[in-house]
């Protein structure tokens, strides 16, 4: 479950089958620039150089694994029992931040106004 603050949150089950392990070195780099691009500020701030051999050496200590979802269950709480004017206080700071996750959340708790 992710907690996004109060009375906002998503539960969420999945049923995963067979995880895979990704252990080439070009497709882990990927993977966490993929991750600090999506969750970071709009502007990410930094990226792993690929050809450090520092970071490759880290390579080694980060699992990364592959997952296909058989089945997943979620449910949305976002402040829907509370008046327009609170969810728009929760709403209005998550948009004035630069990470592209609670911009989506910010616009999911104004669809439902």
């Amino acid at each position: 479950m992710t907690r996004l603050g109060k009375n906002i949150y998503t539960p969420a089950h999945c049923r995963i089958e067979d995880p895979s392990m990704i252990r080439e070195e070009k497709r882990i780099l990927q993977f966490l620039n993929d991750l600090a691009t999506q969750n970071g500020p709009t502007e990410p701030l930094w990226q792993l150089p690929g050809d450090d051999e520092r970071c490759k050496q880290l390579f080694f200590a980060i699992v990364v694994f592959s997952i296909a979802p058989e089945k997943v269950d979620a449910s949305f709480k976002l402040n829907q029992n509370k008046s327009r004017e609170d969810r728009e206080s929760v709403a209005n700071p998550l948009m004035e931040t630069g990470s592209p996750a609670d911009h989506a959340v910010a616009e999911m708790i104004r669809d439902n106004l």
